[in-house]
């Protein structure tokens, strides 16, 4: 059975398909900021390491980015529809998953454009879409994928940050020691607990997901609204496969000693467990380090303070700048690849001389530590390395 067969013989992985369309639909929403970020100057430009010289894009024009934020809106509007087209026109669906494509395509690539896009909201919904659009065996796939999620994001609650509340993005409605307990059970919840959603005991599976579902709406007010409404589309495929269910049962463990898990499903779950294990690989506390994270599920497992020194010389003007960058997520606020990014731009900017230094700690630690102290960043032409250690980040 082919891909689009699939699709087309399951109603449940199309309404699953126009979800994932409709995550494009928030994304739009999510990203009315968008124009203005990629309009500033090239110096501003904070690139992905597989994309350095994405500075050279800058500044993109705003009535242009509107205009492709507004294509990309009508494309996933289209795509929702054209997943419940089935009873019209079997090509509906064709053209759906071939809508569904091109809008992560687009999205994508404007996501390239500038690494304080990046967020969990962004890497799950990619995931679960090219699973959904290149591999066989999509439900069951997709459910996997989506406890890996749970897993990985458990695993990263596992210190003082969490536990303590500190790495809360704001204060929670729940305070004293029932907001400590709420911190601990959602560890449990999705280190042990999120199982649940792939039993085939009905009890045990609609109590799980219920729990999930009341994890997420009560986050709404640390978080805000974008994370938990992708977060509600992407468990939808829990009722909507139980409700057609067609895989027997959904326990990995017992698919795989009785081989029906294809290779692709295989190969996909291999690669985003590796994925997830990249940072370990990295020395130091990649949480402040950065190394290694762009691979792996990024949770609110440390809230880090900083403090920048950035020095820019052209001939004897000196120019000090201790402004942490504007527009960044609590989680790559003190990243070093950012402030590496700020000091290069102001090399290409026409700076003579640049010197870097960051310190950083996590909230729950004592001192600061030193993560970069470099000296002359322009005439050393250093690289920031994707795959090893980078010998200018101290550990």
């Amino acid at each position: 059975m082919t891909r689009l067969d699939e699709l087309h013989r399951s109603a449940a992985l199309r309404w699953y398909g126009a979800l994932l369309a409709f995550t494009h639909v928030i994304t739009y929403v999510f990203w009315s900021k968008i124009p203005a970020l990629l309009a500033q100057r090239p110096g501003n430009a904070v690139c992905w390491p597989f994309f350095e010289s994405c500075w050279k894009l800058h500044p993109i024009s705003q009535s242009l980015m509107h205009g492709v934020l507004h294509a990309y809106l009508a494309l996933a509007i289209v795509g929702v529809l054209l997943f419940f087209g089935e009873r019209l026109s079997r090509h509906c669906t064709t053209a759906a998953y071939v809508a569904l494509l091109v809008m992560n395509l687009v999205k994508l690539a404007i996501f390239v454009l500038d690494y304080r896009l990046m967020g969990n909201y962004h890497y799950m919904p990619f995931v679960v879409s090219f699973a959904f659009l290149f591999c066989r065996d999509k439900a069951a796939l997709c459910r996997y994928l989506i406890v890996g999620f749970y897993l990985s994001a458990g695993s990263l609650k596992l210190n003082a940050e969490w536990l303590s509340g500190a790495a809360l993005l704001r204060p929670a409605f729940l305070t004293g020691w029932l907001g400590d307990a709420s911190l601990a059970y959602v560890v449990l919840l999705e280190l042990v607990l999120v199982f649940g959603l792939l039993s085939r005991n009905p009890f045990v599976f609609y109590a799980t997901l219920v729990q999930f579902l009341i994890f997420h709406i009560y986050s709404w007010h640390i978080v805000g609204y974008f994370y938990p409404c992708i977060m509600f589309c992407l468990l939808a495929v829990f009722p909507l496969a139980r409700l057609e269910r067609s895989d027997g049962d959904d326990s990995l463990g017992a698919r795989l000693l009785a081989r029906k898990l294809p290779r692709s499903t295989i190969f996909v779950l291999a690669a985003y467990a590796a994925a997830q294990v990249a940072p370990v690989l990295f020395p130091g506390d990649n949480a402040l380090t950065g190394e290694g994270r762009m691979f792996a599920l990024n949770m609110l497992d440390a809230k880090s303070e900083c403090s920048l020194e950035l020095v820019a010389r052209d001939g004897n003007v000196h120019t000090e700048h201790a402004t942490l960058g504007a527009g960044l997520g609590t989680r790559i606020r003190c990243e070093p690849l950012v402030y590496f990014n700020a000091a290069r731009g102001l090399c290409n900017d026409g700076a003579s001389e640049v010197d870097l230094g960051l310190v950083a700690r996590r909230t729950t630690d004592t001192w600061f530590q030193r993560l970069v102290g470099v000296t002359d960043l322009c005439g050393k032409h250093l690289e920031y390395d994707v795959w090893r250690h980078n010998a200018w980040i101290e550990r």
